[in-house]
């Protein structure tokens, strides 16, 4: 059973508890503070995290890219009043995924199972693997990306898209394997938007990512 920090409203917390004991397969367990949600997914207890903004916080924002820094397990962010600019700003904080706090309870779980599929060990390449493209080259061991060397900052969503085209470099990656979970789309475009001026701003990392229109994305080697 995957353990869930609940980091939120006790409404909020309450709610999503009732509905992922109905599960069987997911603990959701609300935490009295940041530091003890943070504390508990840095050192594994937790298998994500969950956290209800309520509005636009700064203090919200620093805190969650400080996690961000400290872990590559998932975050997952929910929202009164969403925004493109305010989704982009979260994502390149360090949330995996930002929906509205008013969705379903099995809406929720849905996302939440999502997330722990794509972060989940079992069924990855070995912890030594490492894939390479052009002048890039990440190391999934240790959760490391470099162009020539030089390491590049992406946050833990950025990785494992990443990861995902450079297995598959040359061929198309369909959206939903790229971003499992119903109303995604907008997410795994403000991911994938990020990802792609990130290699831009690096310089010639040698390879391009081409959007497929109504299929999904393929990551070409170029000259």
């Amino acid at each position: 059973m995957a353990e869930i920090g609940l980091y939120g409203t006790p409404d909020f917390c309450a709610r999503l508890t009732a509905a992922g004991m109905t599960g069987g397969d997911l603990a959701l367990v609300p935490v009295r503070s940041w530091e003890q949600a943070a504390t508990r997914l840095t050192a594994g207890d937790s298998s994500a995290l969950v956290v209800e903004l309520p509005r636009r916080d700064a203090a919200a924002r620093r805190r969650l890219a400080e996690l961000g820094r400290r872990t590559p397990r998932p975050v997952l962010v929910a929202v009164a009043q969403s925004s493109p600019e305010l989704v982009a700003d979260l994502l390149a904080g360090g949330a995996a995924e930002v929906v509205a706090a008013d969705l379903s309870p099995r809406e929720f779980i849905a996302h939440l199972r999502a997330l722990l599929r794509r972060s989940a060990t079992p069924g990855r390449p070995a912890a030594a693997e490492v894939l390479a493209a052009g002048r890039l080259r990440l190391d999934l061991g240790r959760h490391s990306v470099s162009r020539d060397g030089q390491p590049l900052a992406l946050t833990p969503r950025e990785f494992d898209l990443l990861a995902a085209l450079l297995r598959g470099w040359g061929q198309v990656q369909r959206r939903e394997d790229l971003l499992p979970g119903t109303g995604a789309s907008r997410t795994l475009d403000a991911h994938l938007s990020r990802l792609r001026r990130k290699l831009g701003a690096a310089g010639d990392c040698g390879v391009r990512l081409t959007t497929v229109p109504g299929v999904g994305y393929r990551l070409d080697v170029i000259a």
